[in-house]
């Protein structure tokens, strides 16, 4: 490269765009090129500064140490300038300068340089301006950093939380899983002591039928209740028995149940039953999931009442189920884990496995529960079964 051309190499430095041909030509003869394969450390952080470098030819690196780690700062490129502040301050690197590639500089010791500051104080002045820019660059460049790192330590705080939830939840389920086999080993004998009487009495007393039948089916629905919860506990997968069901005599059962739990509150029930046709799925365990879903409907009305809503409809071949409450809805903090162990709204008796089991019982159906929250306006889980409803023809009951 000839004088003339470092002369409009430098014209292209913002701080020595204003000087005259002469003053270009006098820093030009200051000019020393060295050339340096790609990879070359051409100064580290901490070393001594006493030249200053301008990019006639390839690209270099700037990087720093931060907590241990080196992090590019800037890639600097043809007519780029670098080491000046270590010059500027007579002070160490306050970074390390290494090529990416094939890359020619030219330098200027740190004594020429002064000097060309002293005879030009236009130059002192573009300088100033180009370093507050550069500056402003670099500021912005280490915030996006900064808030990159911070982004990573967010995540990384995130899945640590997520990680010890979770080991939490394995320990209190392991410790649900041993409490509920002896649980469900001593309440087996007096249930059937129960059922033994119960059925006894049906027997003397036909007319006393639907009572004792009541009593019959809630106490095989409270073993039920108990199984899941050691089957949940103990991790084993959700065991059906899939037959064909009239959904009447079902959707009757959650039309009492409901008015069970209402008591003398008031509380409106409201029922949409327009599908009441047959559907394949497991009767016991498919009650288990909308007693729970009705009984939390209830719970989450205000003592001045509110209203329940029980919806059965069809979509071709999938059965849709809809339990509707006006309640206050789902506090935000535990609405995306809803359906996880242990997560309740703070229920004076709740134990935070009634959704999770609800969840694997719907999925055992290969169904699907969600939950549709509007502030301000209540709150439905729906519950959809694919290919329950095996007659899909138009206009089937």
């Amino acid at each position: 490269m000839t004088r003339s051309d470092h002369d409009r190499l430098l014209q292209r430095i913002p701080f020595l765009s204003d000087l005259t041909p002469d003053e270009l030509r006098e820093v030009s003869a200051l000019l020393v090129e060295e050339v340096h394969p790609a990879g070359t450390v051409i100064f580290e952080e901490d070393s001594p500064g006493h030249v200053f470098y301008i990019i006639k030819s390839g690209r270099v690196e700037v990087s720093k140490h931060i907590r241990g780690h080196e992090h590019s700062l800037v890639i600097g490129e043809i007519a780029d300038f670098f080491g000046e502040m270590a010059v500027l301050e007579n002070r160490p690197r306050s970074a390390t300068v290494r090529t990416l590639e094939p890359t020619s500089v030219l330098k200027v010791s740190q004594r020429d340089f002064e000097s060309l500051l002293f005879k030009s104080p236009r130059a002192y002045q573009q300088i100033a301006r180009a370093l507050s820019s550069r500056l402003r660059d670099m500021n912005d460049h280490l915030i996006q950093f900064l808030q990159t790192k911070n982004d990573e330590l967010q995540r990384a705080y995130d899945l640590l939380k997520d990680t010890q939830s979770q080991l939490i939840a394995r320990e209190k389920l392991a410790t649900l899983g041993m409490v509920s086999s002896r649980i469900i080993h001593d309440i087996k004998h007096p249930i059937t002591s129960i059922l033994g009487y119960v059925e006894l009495i049906r027997d003397q007393s036909p007319e006393h039928a639907q009572y004792t039948d009541v009593i019959i089916r809630q106490l095989w629905r409270l073993t039920d209740m108990v199984e899941e919860v050691m089957d949940f506990a103990q991790g084993r997968d959700t065991e059906l028995s899939v037959d064909r069901h009239h959904l009447t005599e079902l959707l009757d059962e959650l039309r009492l149940f409901v008015q069970s739990q209402i008591g003398g509150r008031p509380i409106r029930l409201e029922t949409e039953f327009d599908y009441q046709g047959d559907a394949v799925f497991d009767q016991n365990k498919l009650r288990r999931v909308l007693y729970n879903l009705l009984s939390n409907a209830v719970e989450a009305l205000s003592p001045q009442g509110g209203t329940v809503r029980i919806r059965a409809h069809r979509e071709g071949g999938t059965l849709v189920l809809r339990v509707f409450d006006s309640g206050p809805g789902i506090p935000s903090e535990i609405a995306p884990r809803l359906f996880e162990p242990f997560v309740t709204g703070g229920k004076a008796r709740g134990t935070g496995l009634g959704l999770a089991i609800c969840k694997n019982i719907v999925e055992a159906h290969r169904g699907t529960i969600s939950v549709e929250h509007v502030p301000a306006s209540g709150t439905t889980f729906v519950v959809k079964l694919p290919g329950a409803i095996l007659d899909t023809r138009l206009g089937a009951p």
